[in-house]
């Protein structure tokens, strides 16, 4: 097991000047002794102060992490691994950290109390058949993934979803955030406000960085990787029970356990916030304080509830539960707990289909009931797309065929396909305008939503036509300063966006026609703290940022417009090196962590 960290290379001393990140930075692979060597004030620069090295883990805590990871279903399928007989599938742990990350504790709360009303604002746009024909019209000529998806949901309710076969709908959300570290903060409109002399910094705040709507992954991973932090700090750091394995090569003493903790914790801004109740013990307060401080994360009873309370409105015990998954799937574990939950806790049987598979073994049954029915004998109550968010996943006309037989099913869709259209990112882009909520939320909601919004802009040619108007200014920004923004397709899944020189040129280069498929999203300035990732049982240690995801699940009847269930689910928290500008797990940029809240 080796302790890498990826810094500026102390040789070429190259840096962004715009931002002062690591952003496109001369990277090198320093190993934990060099690093002293170099830099032994730890002067290296990031756009918040420079976090000081914590010491690297022993190996045997990272090989615990591994093992624990590896019995309690902490897994991905491994890359290299193959479905044929002759090479059977191998599994890996999850990329996960080693500790738990830090975030403030109020803005924690207000992601929290947010959940509903962004899972409302979803259920409200989904309905609204002519506001998302008109959002959507010009990024629907320029792409095709997207205006193939609006035309069929044009189709299928063609006088408004109130007609729909099933007019019951499930949203499994997730609402993904970064704490914003800037110098500036944003007002009530997303838009950048500059600190004023002599006045305080307000609280810090979460910002959104999408709003996901389909196959929103890692819940209940993200659940059993707070359990592993837990495990970690209970056994091997609490004095009366920090014992290292056996074997472990000169293990240290509690003391230096002790040490190892507090230089990390040193950089994630005490006071701890307490946010789970614990028994009180004098053994040692830093441990107690690491674990109060993480809140419940509830991912694995809620969203299997809510896949259940969907059955259970749709009226048929006997039906099953269709997950539709992607073929050679490697999140595969993250799939499989909420299939044992419906199974242990709701005696719900779930079936796995791709796009293909579903449109080859499943049929619409005769008459007016729009059942879905699977190879003629089994009736599907639920359908829980975990594929159907990329054009990969429409590789043949089946696929297609496929979506539009689920669509016109009386099977409850989670999501459906106004569902799904409203967590694109041109939407996403309106609705960050000054009055872009107000047609779906009260003044209150409104106020509650827009806190957490940054500055986006559209680039149509409607967007760019005023040169001195939001985009076009904002346009000209990003060209000057490429580091200060991001160009985000209608995609979802990671590894799309385009980021600096990039970004720029395509600014640059590209027609209107094609820029208007894509948002400029301003980049959220997010604080820089040590982190420990574990990939494939090597620990690569250095500065890191974090994103928190809050799950939501929203049941609702469109008919009527009543709400039968939307409640906040739970929370899902990645970690990536700062160098790096993409944040998918399941893409290979990120590893999945935990939240420790800390008062500010």
């Amino acid at each position: 097991m080796h302790i890498y960290f990826y810094l500026p290379c102390p040789l070429c001393q190259i840096r962004d000047t715009h931002r002062n990140t690591m952003t496109n930075l001369c990277l090198r692979k320093i190993s934990a002794l060099t690093l002293l060597l170099i830099y032994p004030d730890g002067a290296w620069s990031f756009s918040t102060p420079a976090p000081s090295s914590p010491p690297p883990p022993p190996s045997w805590l990272v090989d615990a992490a591994v093992g624990w990871a590896s019995i309690k279903g902490l897994q991905m399928v491994a890359p290299s691994s193959s479905r044929a007989q002759s090479h059977p599938i191998q599994y890996t742990h999850l990329p996960v950290s080693l500790l738990p990350a830090s975030f403030p504790a109020q803005a924690f709360e207000d992601v929290v109390a947010a959940a509903p009303i962004f899972n409302e604002l979803v259920d409200r746009i989904s309905r609204d058949k002519d506001y998302l024909g008109s959002a959507l019209a010009e990024v629907s000529a320029s792409d095709e993934f997207t205006g193939q998806l609006l035309r069929m949901y044009e189709e299928i309710y063609p006088s408004g979803v109130s007609a729909a076969a099933q007019p019951v709908a499930l949203g499994l959300h997730r609402s993904d955030y970064m704490t914003d570290d800037s110098a500036d903060w944003r007002d009530g409109n997303g838009e950048g406000v500059s600190r004023q002399a002599g006045k305080p910094r307000p609280q810090k705040r979460l910002l959104q960085v999408e709003l996901n709507t389909i196959a929103s992954s890692f819940g209940c991973l993200g659940a059993v990787t707070a359990d592993l932090h837990r495990y970690l700090l209970d056994r091997f750091f609490l004095p009366s029970v920090a014992l290292a394995p056996h074997d472990a090569p000169s293990p240290p003493s509690h003391d230096d356990l002790h040490a190892f903790l507090s230089a990390y914790l040193r950089d994630h801004e005490f006071p701890l916030h307490p946010s789970s109740p614990l028994p009180s013990t004098t053994s040692s307060p830093l441990v107690e304080a690491t674990l109060r401080s993480m809140p419940p994360n509830p991912t694995l009873s809620r969203l299997p509830a809510a896949l259940a309370s969907a059955h259970a409105y749709y009226n048929q015990p006997r039906a099953l539960v269709l997950f539709v998954v992607q073929p050679g799937e490697r999140n595969l574990f993250d799939q499989r707990f909420l299939e044992l939950a419906l199974w242990e806790k709701h005696g719900l049987q779930v079936v796995r289909l791709s796009l293909e598979e579903v449109a080859r073994r499943c049929r619409l049954a005769p008459g007016p009931t729009q059942a879905l029915w699977l190879d003629g004998r089994h009736e599907l109550a639920v359908v829980y797309f975990r594929a159907g968010y990329t054009p990969a996943d429409f590789g043949s006309p089946l696929a297609w065929d496929a979506r539009l037989l689920i669509e016109a099913s009386a099977a409850v869709k989670c999501p459906t396909l106004g569902y799904q259209l409203a967590g694109t990112k041109k939407v996403q882009q309106l609705l960050c305008e000054p009055a872009g909520l107000s047609r779906f939320l009260s003044p209150a909601q409104c106020l509650a939503a827009r806190q957490h919004f940054t500055s986006m802009y559209g680039l149509g040619a409607a967007d760019l036509k005023d040169k001195e108007g939001g985009p076009a200014r904002a346009v000209d920004a990003a060209i000057a300063s490429p580091g200060g923004y991001v160009l985000k397709p209608q995609r979802e899944g990671g590894g799309n966006n385009l980021y600096g020189e990039e970004m720029a040129r395509a600014l640059r280069e590209w027609s209107s026609e094609r820029l208007s498929g894509y948002v400029l999203m301003q980049r959220i300035q997010a604080p820089a703290k040590n982190a420990y990732l574990l990939r494939e049982g090597e620990a690569v240690g250095g500065p890191a940022i974090s994103e928190l995801g809050i799950f939501g699940t929203f049941l609702g009847d469109t008919s009527s417009e009543k709400v039968i269930e939307n409640q906040y689910a739970g929370y899902l928290v990645r970690t990536k090196l700062a160098h790096v500008n993409e944040g998918g797990v399941a893409t290979g940029f990120a590893v999945v962590d935990s939240p420790m809240l800390v008062n500010e």
